[in-house]
């Protein structure tokens, strides 16, 4: 019991380790404007091609419903 209670301690710690050098260095690209750009890029910079994105209540909707964006996403 007291060797699994260890094992599970020092997964614990390294998971937490690995958690918070993640968050260091996400943190370290925001305080640079080469850093965040770089940062935007990897996450906007994608090229998305052919695909497209749901409409969430940008165009007029023809419903007068409280949900109309939503039943909107249903219709054919």
């Amino acid at each position: 019991m007291v060797k699994l209670l260890a094992a599970f301690a020092a997964l614990a710690l390294i998971l937490w380790l690995v958690i918070d050098r993640v968050r260091r260095r996400f943190f370290a690209d925001l305080k640079s404007p080469e850093r965040c750009a770089r940062l935007w890029e990897r996450l906007y910079g994608w090229n998305w091609q052919d695909h497209s994105v749901n409409n969430y209540g940008f165009a007029p909707s023809a419903l007068d419903h409280p949900e109309k964006f939503q039943l909107e996403l249903y219709r054919a």
